[in-house]
């Protein structure tokens, strides 16, 4: 099965950039679509991303949307909403919009809710 066939299967549409297992890639990511981290990014990314069990990040995270299940090792600023899985593990500090939580997560750094203009 295609990952476009698998993503639409669950309900998720597909990734533009996938980053797969045993990858390693160093320098800064930018992309105005899905981003879906399987490996490893030693460096910061700005775009929409999801990271999978198996990814890990180093470096800050910047998007509306940011799902994370891997590991994070830097600063995150969800714009609109920060989903954290259960097998999350994340140090550095979180600025959301909206955040959802599971049972398990591990997170170790500042948490700070951007508020709505008066």
């Amino acid at each position: 099965m295609q990952l476009k066939s698998i993503f639409r299967f669950l309900g998720k549409p597909a990734a533009a950039t996938v980053i797969g297992t045993e990858t390693e890639f160093r320098g800064e990511v930018r992309s105005k679509h899905e981003i879906q981290i399987d490996g490893a990014v030693i460096g910061n990314v700005i775009g929409p991303i999801t990271i999978g069990p198996q990814g890990s990040v180093e470096g800050d995270i910047e998007a509306g949307r940011i799902e994370v299940a891997g590991r994070v090792h830097g600063n995150i600023t969800a714009t609109e909403i920060l989903i954290v899985r259960s097998t999350a593990r994340i140090e550095g500090d979180i600025h959301y919009a909206s955040v959802s939580v599971e049972h398990g997560a591990q997170m170790l750094g500042m948490m700070k809710a951007k508020t709505a203009p008066e």
